[in-house]
């Protein structure tokens, strides 16, 4: 498991971000009355001190995906929430090659074909900033996941990260990320 911040930074980012997440806010309104908010604390899915949080909504989902560690082994896992709370967590991937980073986190998000996207970053190479986006798809809510494949196919020992993965108008997939094959210049880059 590869870190780029210290385990201080990491939980505290972590927990900051679990806090936000871990809270749904109910809003009401009628026209001729103030906005009414209910704030009410849920409880995480994730296992304690998990790092690298992220909420993804679409349409009427949302799904909570995160970083697991057991020894030299990362995981990412996954849960949606569901009316009776969240579903039983899921892992997406699992290897010794995977990046846990604070600030580049992996993903889920539900697509309109029902389907569940899921993208995080695996080592390319001795230095800590060379490593590779991988994307998978599952169409069972995340019982099972296809092989991972990489959106970029430049073969290069660079950074290709910080992804956003989003529902493509008249398509499936969609996803934008950075990319730094070429020598000093960092890009964006995207595929549908």
């Amino acid at each position: 498991v590869v870190m780029h911040s210290s385990a201080r930074s990491t939980f505290i980012y972590g927990a900051l971000v679990a806090l936000v997440t871990a809270m749904l806010v109910t809003v009401s309104a009628a026209p001729d009355r103030e906005w009414m908010l209910t704030i009410e604390p849920v409880t995480s899915p994730a296992a304690k001190e998990s790092p690298a949080p992220q909420l993804t909504t679409a349409t009427d989902r949302m799904i909570l995906s995160w970083m697991e560690r057991a020894g030299s082994q990362a995981t990412l896992k996954m849960s949606e929430r569901t009316a009776t709370g969240w579903s039983s967590p899921r892992s997406v991937i699992s290897g010794a090659d995977l990046v846990v980073n604070a600030a580049d986190v992996p993903s889920v998000v539900a697509l309109a074909d029902g389907s569940l996207a899921a993208a995080w970053i695996q080592e390319n190479g001795p230095d800590p900033e060379a490593y590779n986006l991988k994307v998978a798809w599952s169409k069972d809510g995340g019982a099972t996941w296809s092989a991972p494949a990489s959106p970029h196919h430049d073969g290069t020992q660079t950074q290709h990260g910080f992804a956003s993965l989003f529902q493509a108008p008249g398509a499936g997939l969609g996803l934008v990320w950075l990319d730094g094959r070429a020598p000093g210049q960092m890009a964006l880059r995207s595929a549908i």
